[in-house]
């Protein structure tokens, strides 16, 4: 066995800076501005949310709490200004991003209300504070990219099940502020966009 040896190289990745509160209103896409699609506060039971003319990239807020039951499927971007609610019926619930785009923003907690839930997320997930099982038994946590809580993980007791898979490439994002102006993140560290081919 021949070679040559190198020293580790320590690295650090940066805080990644999307909000919620980035998606609010709009948003561009391939070079066009497009207004995000405006979900009320309240209950929805099998919601499905995705692309349309209007809205490409699929491109959701809801300006206050919003809280699902069901089975849910968004094709796209999830923002919540405050608190995203998994309640009752069984929720199961599925994120999946157009591609460069994060798949979950959390302005406040993800609380789990309910036993024998599942929320899988595609992409990048940010959590401004908690995400709060509040001891039920039967809760089961897929994401699968790159996941920010900016506080702490509560009440995980009983059989609840939080599974975190790191894939830099589904986890990272490009995001174009204003034409030709875009806000890049990847847990990858030096591996930048002109080398990471995303499917």
């Amino acid at each position: 066995l021949s070679g040559t040896e190198y020293d580790a190289i320590s690295t650090t990745v940066s805080a990644p800076t999307v909000t919620s509160s980035d998606f609010s209103t709009s948003y561009y896409y391939n070079g066009v501005q497009y207004s995000v699609g405006q979900i009320f506060s309240g209950t929805y039971t099998n919601l499905y949310l995705g692309p349309t003319g209007s809205n490409p990239a699929g491109v959701y807020y809801c300006s206050s709490d919003l809280r699902l039951e069901g089975t849910c499927a968004i094709d796209g971007t999830l923002s919540v200004r405050n608190d995203l609610d998994l309640f009752s019926n069984y929720p199961d619930v599925t994120i999946n991003p157009t591609k460069n785009f994060p798949a979950l923003l959390v302005g406040d907690d993800i609380d789990i209300r309910t036993s024998n839930c599942t929320m899988t997320v595609y992409g990048f997930t940010r959590v401004n504070q908690r995400i709060d099982l509040n001891n039920y038994s039967g809760p089961s946590l897929n994401f699968i990219g790159a996941l920010y809580v900016g506080n702490r993980f509560d009440s995980v007791t009983g059989v609840s099940t939080v599974t975190i898979t790191a894939d830099p490439v589904l986890g990272s994002y490009k995001i174009e502020e204003s034409v030709g102006n875009f806000i890049r993140w990847t847990s990858a560290t030096d591996g930048y966009f002109h080398s990471i081919v995303r499917p």
